[in-house]
């Protein structure tokens, strides 16, 4: 009897000690594929690690990531709700839910997400900007202003906060005041097309054509010249 119960014992532990090399070397495999942008076979590595532990939040966590990725952001904010069921205190949870949320017009919820994100992380510039922007899709432009300056105290060099600091100020009418933002996000990042493009664009309200076409075929240049 003896025997058995060791047996048994050392079976028992050998499954879990399989189970947990298994989940490390899947989740290990599902991060890796997200970050090299194969979405799909993340997915099933991450889905091998969840059926191998269930209770980790890691694994639910990356799959939503690949999930937002590919465009299924309802699926993404069922595995990010899940995530928060094993670990309410993983702020990245809140914050990508947030952002799902966003990407299917549920603005209101999103910015409960990214103020319980803001509470478990308030040092992350790049929650601020999510919420500030989300603010924009509600024509809340002034409100957002405050989300953008505490982004960019938090990190001056958030090419993304000035570049929608500047659009809030554009809907506030302030030009002069919007330009100068475009243009911090410009001396960080001299290939970022996207601030080439709203420069131009805003330039184009401000009667300035010549160097509004100026920046707009440069933003077009530099969209030909990326290779993804």
């Amino acid at each position: 009897m003896r025997k058995i119960i060791i047996l048994i014992s050392f079976l028992i532990l050998g499954a879990t000690s399989f189970a947990q090399v298994n989940t490390q070397r899947f989740l290990a495999m599902g991060r890796t594929d997200l970050f090299n942008d194969n979405y799909s076979e993340s997915i099933k590595n991450l889905t091998t690690a969840i059926k191998a532990e269930p209770d980790k939040f890691e694994p639910y966590f990356f799959r939503g990531l690949a999930k937002y990725s590919l465009g299924d952001y309802e699926g993404a904010i069922s595995d990010f709700t899940k995530s928060i069921e094993i670990n309410p205190y993983f702020s990245y949870n809140y914050q990508y839910r947030g952002i799902s949320k966003s990407q299917l017009n549920k603005y209101h919820e999103a910015l409960k997400d990214f103020a319980l994100a803001i509470h478990r992380g308030p040092n992350n510039s790049d929650v601020f900007v999510n919420r500030g922007t989300t603010k924009i899709q509600l024509d809340m432009y002034e409100n957002s202003l405050h989300d953008f300056d505490t982004a960019i105290i938090l990190d001056k060099k958030n090419e993304l906060a000035y570049i929608n600091k500047s659009y809030a100020l554009y809907k506030l009418e302030q030009h002069d005041a919007a330009l100068d933002q475009i243009n911090k996000a410009i001396r960080l990042n001299y290939l970022n097309k996207t601030a080439y493009q709203r420069r131009g664009m805003l330039k184009f309200e401000m009667e300035k054509y010549e160097d509004a076409i100026f920046d707009l075929e440069l933003a077009m240049k530099l969209d030909d010249e990326d290779p993804i």
